[in-house]
């Protein structure tokens, strides 16, 4: 006697694939804890992205020190991509009185954007390097890099063998309002963030949760010059 096929098995053979219950909804809880986890990686690709340009901005500054020099400052502007991968434009300035100093380069930028207004793109008009990128990615966040570090400034750094030798430190301003310190010197990075970059509980790196992190005095004035500039280009951004 032939046996009736089961409904999943009509399936198979008529429409080449299974019959599959539908996930269950997710929680609010599960949810809340999806979408901070994915913020989490998002972070840590953050200051990857933030590491390469650190290194690419001390190999040109050494390479070019007695030659065309650039400033110890330089910005980047970055994006997403609707596969969540990040691009970035970035801007790299020669060295001089209207670069060299950081918080008042911010303030430049920031004049310049808002004499612009409405539609200013910084991928088109601010930058001097910009990725391909996808047309509908949108904007992630600012991040700087400045070769003026707490151990010395970029003015006063003696001979050195090697870029890996020059320390770099980043101001990241990201659009859903964490700020990101890094440091970069001997190959080794030390972070403190304002929201959490440990993922599923898990610490992929070294990192201090620092919720008051604007408000140290020797950062203060360099955050409220990098916050002004990204609000001014999210909020003119076409």
């Amino acid at each position: 006697m032939t046996e009736t096929p089961t409904t999943e098995l009509r399936a198979l053979r008529d429409d080449h694939k299974p019959v599959t219950e539908p996930a269950p909804p997710q929680s609010g809880i599960e949810a809340a804890r999806a979408a901070e986890n994915a913020a989490a990686e998002l972070r840590n690709a953050v200051v990857d992205r933030w590491r390469k340009m650190a290194a690419l901005h001390a190999m040109h500054a050494l390479d070019r020190r007695h030659r065309d020099p650039i400033s110890p400052n330089a910005c980047a502007f970055l994006y997403t991509e609707p596969t969540g991968r990040i691009r970035i434009a970035s801007r790299l300035l020669l060295a001089g009185p209207e670069a060299d100093d950081l918080v008042p380069l911010l303030h430049r930028l920031t004049t310049i954007v808002t004499r612009h207004g409405a539609g200013y793109d910084p991928r088109v008009a601010m930058s001097n390097r910009a990725e391909r990128m996808d047309a509908k990615s949108t904007w992630l966040g600012l991040a700087v890099s400045t070769l003026d570090t707490p151990a010395r400034a970029w003015a006063d750094t003696g001979e050195v063998r090697t870029s890996l030798e020059v320390p770099v430190r980043g101001f990241v301003r990201l659009a859903d309002g964490t700020r990101i310190l890094v440091g970069l010197a001997d190959s080794r990075l030390t972070i403190a963030a304002t929201q959490g970059l440990s993922v599923a509980g898990q610490v992929y790196r070294p990192w201090r949760w620092s919720p008051d992190l604007t408000h140290e005095p020797d950062t203060r004035p360099v955050w409220e010059a990098v916050d002004r500039l990204h609000d001014t280009i999210r909020r003119n951004h076409p």
